[in-house]
């Protein structure tokens, strides 16, 4: 697998899904959920390689949830109702992501058309430890609500800053359907055949995420 590929492998896998020190679970949570009330404004995406800049912008609704997302390209809109989200082009309302929940409010099944679908499984807290696109399944394992390792067959490890918490995963970004990502914030990324992503953070006086870079990626963050 080329190097490149599989940096961008992990960036990947840690926003979608996401060991930390030894702290009691309730303080953990706790702490977590206050790390998951933050609202991200602005995403501004550099990727190093290809020399290009994505800025993302979002809105809320009155719950949290997200109402849209939009960049230069494209805009979003975001309805909910009967156990379904819709993610529609905000130009001519056509519907490109349909997320189907479960009785917890997390996706179930994610489809782009009636051929092209993910499935979902989750563990108490509202991880997914399983992924499956028809057949093609990706397992996560997790530790104190920390992604320990995920992949299919050959596992992608993560290290993480233990005294961070992550204030940039879905949830900062309205998605509260996408299940729960990793509390803290990754350090390193890696596998068996010697490629390594290594983060590094910078943070408000709210100890919010404002930068995160990586090799191939550098991303800026403000929020409401």
């Amino acid at each position: 697998m080329k190097t490149s590929l599989y940096l961008s492998l992990l960036l990947i896998v840690c926003s979608i899904a996401g060991c930390n020190k030894n702290e009691g679970k309730a303080n953990w949570q706790a702490r977590a959920a206050e790390a998951e009330t933050y609202r991200i404004k602005k995403h501004i995406v550099i990727d190093l390689e290809a020399n290009d800049t994505t800025e993302n912008y979002f809105t809320y609704n009155t719950d949290n949830s997200i109402a849209t997302e939009s960049n230069a390209s494209f805009g979003y809109t975001y309805t909910y109702g009967n156990g379904v989200v819709l993610k529609m082009l905000t130009t001519n309302s056509n519907v490109v992501e349909t997320y189907h929940l479960n009785s917890e409010g997390f996706t179930d099944t994610l489809s782009y058309d009636e051929y092209n679908f993910f499935t979902f499984q989750y563990n108490s807290y509202g991880n997914v430890i399983k992924k499956d696109f028809q057949g093609l399944a990706l397992t996560y394992n997790w530790t104190n609500g920390n992604l320990s390792s995920a992949g299919n067959g050959g596992m992608v490890n993560f290290d993480f800053i233990t005294d961070k918490f992550s204030t940039i995963n879905s949830t900062n970004k309205g998605a509260l359907f996408a299940g729960r990502e990793s509390v803290n914030i990754p350090s390193r990324g890696y596998n068996e055949y010697g490629d390594e992503l290594i983060y590094t953070y910078e943070f408000d006086n709210l100890d919010r995420v404002i930068r995160r870079r990586t090799q191939i990626s550098d991303e800026y963050f403000t929020y409401y």
